[in-house]
């Protein structure tokens, strides 16, 4: 939609004005069988519907296709914390206060994500040597 949401569930019926383009969208259904694995690419929408007892392990990973929307992700999430707690911006502390809340909420903060994008520029460029 607008705000970037995408439908809760869709098996169910989807509200064609919030999301105008999604009944022109096409359907895979799968059915994964015990010790098959299963690779969903990069910026691709799935659903996942457990016929049976399982366990899933999943790997949400940053590439060269979608570092710009983890970029975004990443700055919107820290956006996100400075408002929540703007009522003390004032404080010293609010930028080391926002890294942190950032942390427990994304995972990583932007001084972790920016040595990640370092040892990342990093290796690509010692590989090209």
């Amino acid at each position: 939609n607008a705000q970037g949401n995408l439908p809760w569930d869709v098996t169910q019926d989807v509200d064609s004005t919030e999301f105008p383009g999604f009944r022109e969208t096409r359907a895979m259904c799968v059915v994964q069988m015990p010790g098959e694995a299963l690779f969903v690419p990069s910026g691709w929408l799935h659903q996942v519907m457990n016929l049976d007892d399982c366990v899933s392990i999943n790997h949400n990973w940053v590439n060269s296709c979608n570092i710009h929307c983890s970029v975004q992700q990443m700055l919107g999430d820290h956006q996100d914390v400075k408002r929540s707690i703007s009522n003390i911006e004032s404080d010293p502390e609010f930028p080391q206060i926002c890294e942190r809340l950032l942390l427990a909420h994304a995972g990583m903060n932007l001084e972790g994500f920016h040595r990640f994008l370092v040892f990342c520029a990093t290796m690509i460029l010692k590989r090209q040597e």
